[in-house]
């Protein structure tokens, strides 16, 4: 049975091994699943996605344990309309065991890079594996990410940005990858009040 979700919200995927993620959410491309009681992709080749049922945020900040390993990727997605427009913030690998944080949109089906972690700071990541936190506030994207941190830790280290009006509407929010391999665990999810200044 599925529950609609309303924020905040939180998900430790402590339950079963199941090809059913949870009631509070839909597998709408591949097939991202329940194992050892965190998210689990197995390899396939394609692009994934599971998403938090009728959530309509357009700005949030989402939090989550991730593990990417060489020649993967993994990424939490906002302003989803469960069809082909998003926004992804992403940790991949670029080989030779270093990673890249990169901020995406998907419009009408295609998709487009909006930052890196590379290109801002010249530098590349050590480690694929940490504590993920993506901020989609009107037209500011924000991406944290912590190697190492703790199961559980928030993010607090910025490793890429970008302003972007392209998709202005409320979506959901989930995990996307392409290939698979990878696990999440320990997903925050919260509404981001924005506060307009008095005249």
């Amino acid at each position: 049975v599925n529950t609609n979700v309303t924020l905040p919200f939180s998900d430790d995927f402590n339950r079963p091994d199941s090809v059913f993620v949870g009631p509070g959410w839909t597998s709408n491309a591949g097939n991202i699943a329940l194992k050892s009681s965190q998210l689990n992709a197995p390899a396939a080749s394609g692009i994934a996605i599971v998403s938090l049922n009728q959530l309509p945020a357009a700005d949030v900040e989402l939090q989550s344990d991730v593990v990417v390993g060489a020649n993967q990727n993994l990424g939490l997605i906002a302003r989803y309309d469960g069809a082909n427009n998003l926004y992804l913030g992403l940790i991949v690998s670029t080989g030779s065991g270093t990673f890249d944080a990169e901020i995406w949109k998907e419009v009408a089906g295609t998709y487009s890079m909006l930052a890196s972690h590379t290109t801002l700071f010249g530098s590349s990541l050590s480690s694929g594996a940490g504590a993920l936190r993506f901020e989609v506030a009107s037209d500011s994207l924000k991406l944290f990410f912590d190697p190492g941190a703790a199961a559980g830790a928030t993010a607090t280290t910025l490793v890429a940005f970008a302003d972007d009006s392209s998709l202005a509407a409320p979506g959901t929010a989930g995990y996307w990858t392409n290939g698979g391999g990878v696990t999440a665990d320990n997903l925050g999810a919260t509404a981001i009040k924005l506060i307009t200044p008095a005249l």
